[in-house]
């Protein structure tokens, strides 16, 4: 993200190319139905996607905070400040964008007063952006982080914690709502993995081979195509996409580096600009839904990038805070 000083060259290229993934998940354009091979390549990412972003924070959560041997009271604050804000920040946004735009939006909002907004941001109802359910799952797992500091100090012990949550991914309930539960406990073993990559310096069996990306490539469409679906292709997505970072760092290191840089900032605000494009194409009831596809790509990724440059243009600190800029 855009507040690290170093950057891992790979690790900024699987994060452009993940925020890639969530904003072309988003330019469905209410034609997702309608129109076959947006929905197919919809599904065809579905599986990898939102788990590839999760084990990223995991990674990153290791490697800025658990290897630093940051206080607990320092990520706490940290987190709150850089999650927690803007995610209260947004989901007032939210509240305001959808209540003025009523008429048009596809999902509008139900809110008679301040407490709709406490409930969503504990998960009771849900969020006026649903996108945000990332952020919230996020900083709730980000919490747990003296749990990690511990059980990351022994091979055994993590081996332990990771069949855990491999068992409370499958069997753990659904339907707890409150602070997202039941969503983050199916998910945390793709943010744990993340930390045990950093942790154990797996990365380094990992290959820079083109061979080995397209042969991973290759299984991963194998899996999609005999209809394989759940955890083995989230994993064969990940290992896919890992792969494929290194490949592309020792190729191409410049790839997606007009965004990748700001994926937290298109995360919070790409899907306002994707959602007027929606809206001017449902009302004038375009035929070229292919330029406005392309369109809404483009807004969502470079949109948010145009604020972020206003913002640290005018150096307004709590600007910067309400958008996620350290």
């Amino acid at each position: 993200m855009s507040g690290e000083k170093k950057k891992i060259t790979w690790i900024s290229i699987l994060q452009g190319f993940t925020m890639l993934l969530v904003v072309v998940g988003h330019s469905d354009l209410a034609q997702r139905d309608t129109i076959e091979w947006t929905g197919a390549l919809y599904e065809f990412f579905q599986p990898f996607r939102m788990p590839l972003f999760l084990f990223i924070s995991g990674y990153l959560f290791y490697l800025t905070r658990i290897a630093k041997h940051k206080s607990y009271g320092f990520v706490v604050g940290d987190k709150l400040k850089r999650l927690g804000i803007p995610l209260l920040c947004f989901t007032i946004i939210g509240v305001g964008f959808k209540f003025l735009a009523s008429s048009f939006v596809k999902n509008p909002i139900d809110v008679t007063g301040p407490l709709d907004i406490v409930l969503m941001l504990i998960g009771l109802k849900t969020n006026a952006l649903s996108a945000l359910w990332f952020v919230q799952v996020t900083l709730l797992l980000m919490m747990f982080y003296p749990l990690y500091q511990v059980v990351l100090r022994n091979k055994w012990v993590t081996i332990s914690a990771v069949t855990m949550l491999l068992l409370a991914h499958y069997f753990f309930p659904v339907g707890i709502d409150l602070l997202l539960i039941s969503k983050a406990v199916h998910l945390w073993i793709f943010f744990f993995a993340g930390m045990v990559l950093g942790a154990y310096r797996l990365d380094r069996f990992l290959s820079s081979s083109v061979w080995t990306s397209v042969l991973c490539i290759g299984l991963y469409v194998a899996l999609y195509l005999l209809g394989l679906k759940g955890l083995p292709m989230s994993i064969m997505g990940i290992i896919m996409s890992l792969n494929m970072a290194h490949c592309i760092e020792r190729y191409i290191p410049s790839m997606f580096r007009s965004f990748r840089n700001y994926t937290y900032q298109i995360y919070l605000m790409s899907i306002f600009p994707q959602m007027a494009i929606e809206m001017i194409y449902r009302y004038i009831g375009c035929e070229y839904f292919g330029v406005f596809y392309l369109v809404n790509i483009a807004v969502g990724l470079y949109f948010p990038i145009l604020v972020v440059r206003i913002v640290e243009r005018l150096n307004w600190k709590w600007a910067r805070m309400l958008i996620g800029l350290s």
